[in-house]
Formats: C-alpha cells, structure tokens, sequence
C-alpha cells in the first residue's frame, strides 16, 4: 500500500507535538489518535507502545465521545498486534499490565 512509503515515525513526532501545543483542541487530539490507530497499517515494530499509551491516557477522560472512541480504537490495536505476536518478553508483558491499568481506571 501507499502508507508503506510514509515516515510514520515522523508523523507520529508532528501529531505529539502539535498535541501537545494545543492540548485543548479536540480535532488535533482526536487526528492525533486516529494517526495512530491508522499506524497499524505500517510498520508496527517502529511504534513504541508505551509512548502511545501514555499518549492515549491522557484523554481518557474527554468529554467529546470521538476522542474517546480513537482511545480504545487505539487500545483495541495495540491489545489485538500483542495478542497476535502472543509474546512473552518484558516489554509486552509492561504494555499489557499498562493497557490494564488504563481500562481499570
């Protein structure tokens, strides 16, 4: 696919920091999530599951319904690429206990 070409990794970077600016603004929040969500389609062992968790967190507790929803579409992601790797490193099993915690509070 065309997405194979893309710089995710920069991407990603410009979504954060564009968050980051303007943390209140809803529609970069939720492009910011749904970038990630897309990320799946690329090369996912340049994602760094920790980063984007701690990313997703912070917006747990929108009040706008469709940043929510890119929230567990990205938790959905990461749970079903973990799940589909069935890995037992430590670095899976501290992304699992994260996801768990996140869906817990």
């Amino acid at each position: 696919p065309a997405s194979a070409n893309w710089d995710w990794n920069l991407l990603l970077a410009q979504a954060y920091t564009l968050s980051e600016k303007d943390k209140d603004n809803v529609a970069v929040s939720m492009l910011a999530l749904r970038l990630i969500v897309n990320y799946f389609k690329g090369p996912i062992e340049a994602l760094d599951f920790k980063q984007v968790l701690a990313f997703s967190e912070r917006f747990l507790a929108s009040k706008n319904k469709n940043v929510r929803l890119s929230v567990v579409s990205v938790l959905w992601n990461v749970s079903l690429y973990l799940h589909s790797c069935s890995s037992s490193d430590s670095n899976s099993q501290s992304v699992v206990t994260q996801v768990a915690s996140i869906i817990d509070s």
